[in-house]
């Protein structure tokens, strides 16, 4: 379930946590991909409303950097 809530978020706040999101992580891919499970997209699973218990992969993000800034919107690339 997506939620929204309103924050107040500053320029220099944003670029200072960037370059946590750079390097090698380790991502939960979301419901709604095209990675199969049992020989199905797991998007297969998720519009039928059953939850698929996935693991884990290592990701690496070579760049971010922030793109736009208006104060409730933001743009990476």
């Amino acid at each position: 379930m997506l939620e929204q809530k309103p924050v107040n978020v500053h320029l220099a706040q944003i670029n200072k946590v960037l370059p946590q999101f750079i390097g090698n992580l380790s991502q939960i891919p979301p419901m709604y991909s095209a990675l199969k499970y049992q020989g199905k997209a797991l998007y297969t699973y998720a519009r039928a409303g059953v939850d698929i218990e996935r693991p884990p992969r290592n990701i690496t993000i070579y760049s971010l950097s922030l793109d736009e800034f208006n104060g409730d919107e933001l743009s990476l690339q």
